[in-house]
């Protein structure tokens, strides 16, 4: 169809493309906490992401101009996430001037300083394109790329499981901190590259930023050392063992229960160790969760476990602090899914255990009621909560050692794919037994 003439066009609706980019903002703030929300499934995720895409897509159509002077000037608006979000995603949605948007958000991040990249990050994260990846490895062996480019860029890679080669290699020894916490999260898809010198090194920091993103590198690599560190972190009573706890449990069998039901009598861990206590599956796991369901501060984390291991839906007891409206335009602070779990009707769960209980065996693991097996681990991913779902998944990446992954941050389209891929792996990926090769 040819275009109309210049004094034929309709004048371009400014303030129709200003409330696509606003609502689109409202959307994605929506997204990221629903993305760690105990009231969200993957379903629902989907349908409001659609929502999302379609004011983004609207912002698409105004093209050029609309670009110029609504998306590029948002990239800048490092102080609210949910519009330079929306602007992103936009600019990278660009067909028929793509490379003119690459270079405007390339720009912003080569120019920006810490909190541009920051905010740039999250929707690069989730929409990368071949000329962006190869605009941006060659940050990494740059000497006058900035520290936190140099993160920025890992954990863009990362996100989209893309090889940065042989530089990554020195990164993970780097001197500054948040490099070599970042290369150890981009290092997690290629096991093969993480030698155990090298996991030592990181383990042994003493930012949690830099140690954590270790433990969980060698842990997916399946890695011994990984494994005896996350029994020092538990027998030494290290204050904050919250991943360490997490693998413990996943390994269950005799030596991991003792060590997440010890960290229970423990005040300080007592939050990590309820945390972890829905991945041990165990008769014995319900019933101390059971017991904790009349603590009050810590029974929407009790209930949360025995919820994930015996499949008892959640009765809200009607105290508790509520959760956060979903509603609310205002910029959230940071999402604390934890405090969004629902406080649980502790009589009514007893009540229900004592008709139901009988049915778990002792020597039996389960998820969600059922026997624990590739099956229902997947289905227990696949039917969860968004809140739940980022436990299960670290259950999957540690029985497949990193070869299936549900990445809960992806699209719910791509969480959905990534799902198909697992549910169709077959079953000898899928270790049975951790406790045989690590306990």
């Amino acid at each position: 169809m040819a275009l109309l003439p210049p004094h034929l066009a309709l004048p371009i609706a400014w303030d129709t493309y200003a409330a696509h980019l606003d609502e689109g903002a409202f959307l994605w703030r929506q997204r990221m906490r629903a993305l760690v929300g105990p009231d969200y499934v993957l379903d629902e995720m989907a349908e409001l992401e659609g929502r999302l895409l379609a004011h983004v897509d609207a912002l698409v159509l105004g093209g050029r101009k609309v670009a110029a002077r609504v998306l590029v000037p948002a990239l800048g608006l490092h102080d609210d996430a949910g519009v330079v979000a929306a602007a992103t995603l936009a600019l990278l949605m660009q067909e028929d001037s793509a490379t003119e948007s690459i270079e405007s958000i390339l720009q912003h991040i080569l120019e920006g300083d810490e909190a541009t990249c920051m905010a740039l990050r999250p929707a690069l994260s989730l929409a990368g394109t071949e000329s962006m990846k190869q605009r941006l490895l060659p940050l990494l062996d740059s000497a006058t790329t900035p520290a936190f480019l140099t993160k920025t860029v890992l954990d863009i890679l990362g996100a989209w499981r893309v090889d940065p080669g042989p530089v990554l290699q020195p990164l993970l020894t780097h001197e500054e901190p948040g490099i070599r916490a970042a290369a150890f999260r981009c290092v997690r898809p290629y096991p093969s590259r993480l030698s155990d010198e090298v996991l030592r090194w990181g383990l042994r920091s003493s930012l949690p930023e830099v140690s954590d993103s270790a433990l969980e590198a060698g842990l997916i690599a399946g890695m011994q050392r990984a494994w005896h560190e996350c029994r020092r972190q538990v027998e030494t009573r290290d204050s904050s063992p919250e991943l360490a706890l997490q693998a413990l449990a996943i390994m269950g069998g005799p030596t991991g229960q003792a060590l997440v039901l010890a960290a229970l009598k423990d005040p300080r861990r007592q939050k990590h160790a309820l945390h972890a206590l829905g991945l041990l599956g165990t008769l014995d796991a319900a019933e101390a969760a059971l017991s904790f369901m009349k603590t009050d501060e810590l029974a929407p984390l009790a209930a949360e476990a025995f919820s994930t291991v015996t499949g008892w839906s959640v009765t809200p007891s009607g105290t508790g602090t509520e959760p956060q409206a979903m509603g609310t335009t205002e910029a959230p602070s940071e999402p604390k899914p934890k405090d969004d779990l629902p406080h649980p009707n502790a009589a009514q769960a007893e009540h229900w255990w004592r008709t139901q209980g009988r049915r778990f065996e002792r020597t039996q693991r389960y998820v969600l009621g059922r026997p624990f097996g590739q099956e229902t681990l997947l289905s227990a991913l696949r039917e969860s909560s968004m809140y739940r779902r980022r436990s299960l998944a670290l259950v999957l990446a540690l029985r497949t050692r990193g070869e299936c992954v549900v990445d809960p941050n992806a699209w719910a389209r791509d969480q959905h794919a990534q799902w198909e891929s697992a549910r169709r792996a077959p079953s000898t990926r899928f270790l049975r037994s951790l406790e045989a090769l690590h306990g």
